[in-house]
């Protein structure tokens, strides 16, 4: 894109004025525009920013009671056991060791609620040397083996994958660095209540 031969010069950001519809940006300047007639396309929203959202929180003097708070590192976790799940989103993508793997999100419900969540679980199904027989139980469990493992392509497992449940076996893992957190020992079939079927 042309740009001027100078920098352009900020020109005094004006107060921001409310129920305004955003202005277009401005169109890109000609070579032959002088410099101090060129618009800074960010100057309002430096304003904008610089100005701030008013809040009745005195944040010097702020201070609240959380004694009777427990401290957790890293995720909330839940206790050991066995919990429904419904797989809220599942996307194919490469791990930090470039090893393909499906990773899900998995909404839990609790043993004394009928709802699915806020409490998550993450589960990837991981292909690499040592983990693809466990990726492929997994996601032979969750799709009720219609998989073609001939032709196998993961991108489009994942697709299929939200929408259905299973259950899942939960253990805390206690890691030095990371604190507490839930790993799952194994995918089992929903519940019959939730439109089980026999493994």
């Amino acid at each position: 894109m042309p740009t001027p031969a100078q920098p352009a010069r900020r020109p005094a950001a004006a107060p921001a004025k409310p129920a305004q519809p955003p202005e277009q940006p401005p169109e890109a300047p000609s070579e032959s525009a002088p410099a101090d007639q060129v618009e800074d396309p960010f100057a309002r929203q430096d304003a904008e920013d610089a100005s701030g959202v008013e809040s009745d929180i005195d944040l010097e003097n702020d201070e609240f009671d959380i004694s009777d708070v427990e401290a957790v590192s890293g995720r909330e976790v839940i206790p050991n056991g066995t919990y429904d799940f419904f797989i809220e989103s599942a996307e194919y993508k490469l791990s930090k060791n470039n090893n393909r793997m499906i990773a899900m999100v998995l909404l839990v419900r609790m043993p004394d609620s009928q709802e699915y969540g806020p409490q998550r679980l993450y589960h990837h199904a991981t292909f690499s040397e040592k983990t693809t027989g466990r990726a492929k139980h997994d996601i032979n469990v969750l799709m009720n083996g219609e998989v073609d493992w001939a032709h196998t392509k993961p991108s489009a497992i994942a697709e299929q994958l939200p929408g259905r449940y299973g259950r899942a076996k939960v253990f805390i893992k206690n890691d030095a660095e990371y604190g507490r957190s839930n790993n799952i020992r194994e995918i089992l079939p929903p519940a019959e209540a939730m439109g089980g079927f026999a493994n």
